[in-house]
């Protein structure tokens, strides 16, 4: 009968360390992100250093050297990546700038006043036409999620 007290005891301190735990990490939140990526860095990296300490290079010189290789291997990355994405950055601006044009215009075939006119009918659906296709099958999840599920209502909210 003694047993099960004392493993009750044991699950009761492991929940208080597991409690701890978790509020310690919620404290440190915000500092916590540098020490992960370094953990993760060195554990990358410690097979490399092991190589080469097996190869006779003292560990103090594999640390560094890997390390310079490592960070100067990322600094190349990043200067190769981010003109092509500052690239499709603007591009998506720029699309965005006009379909957002698009959608303050508005279109002809909507507006009961110039819907008569055979031009206006016969003419293709534009970028308008694909908003409102997407709107219509996708209206019900935007209405959810509490955003616009019409051209209009896209219009008042974020051009106006």
């Amino acid at each position: 009968m003694n047993k099960p007290a004392v493993g009750g005891w044991r699950l009761a301190l492991w929940g208080v360390i597991v409690l701890a735990a978790a509020w310690f990490l919620y404290s440190v939140r915000a500092i916590l992100p540098p020490f992960l990526l370094g953990w993760v860095i060195a554990i990358v990296l410690e097979p490399a250093v092991r190589w080469l300490r097996l190869r006779g290079m003292p560990r103090m010189a594999a640390v560094l050297l890997l390390t310079v290789v490592f960070f100067g291997l990322a600094t190349l990355v990043v200067v190769k990546v981010s003109p092509i994405v500052a690239g499709q950055i603007s591009s998506v601006r720029d699309q965005l700038v006009r379909v957002t044009q698009g959608l303050a215009e508005g279109d002809q075939k909507a507006n009961i006043y110039t819907n008569w006119n055979p031009a206006v009918r016969a003419a293709p659906d534009g970028a308008s036409a694909m908003v409102d296709d997407l709107l219509s099958r996708y209206g019900d999840q935007l209405t959810r999620a509490g955003l616009p599920s019409n051209r209009q209502a896209i219009v008042e909210q974020y051009v106006e």
